[in-house]
């Protein structure tokens, strides 16, 4: 599954276990899906008076991924697969992506 998403931010991590001397390595990056930006409707419950909006997707790509990091925020376009969670349940995760362009807005000059 193809989708297009702003990346809001991209971290890569290398990490040394002090007592295990084991590496923990890895890329933690976040992104918006930009699909559909139409407005979501407001969803209440009794426990919940108001919910509007969409929230930012979170994920853990490999180490080696932040080469492929051209431009923070930009727009991205993202492969996603289906996979098991820690706990046995079907996740969509981001498994590579590819960037677009930089991000513009109305106000935005052109550099001189």
């Amino acid at each position: 599954m193809k989708s297009r998403m702003i990346m809001l931010n991209a971290r890569a991590y290398n990490v040394e276990d002090r007592q295990t001397k084991e590496v923990n390595k890895g890329l933690t990056v976040v992104f918006y899906p930009v699909d559909n930006l139409n407005p979501k409707e407001n969803t209440t419950s009794k426990y919940v008076p108001m919910d509007k909006g969409s929230f930012p997707i979170n994920g853990s790509l490999p180490y080696e991924m932040q080469d492929k990091v051209v431009s923070v925020p930009a727009l991205y376009d993202c492969t996603m697969e289906m996979r098991a969670s820690k706990d046995g349940k079907a996740q969509l995760t981001i498994v590579d992506f590819n960037y677009i362009s930089n991000l513009t807005t109305a106000e935005s000059k052109p550099a001189k």
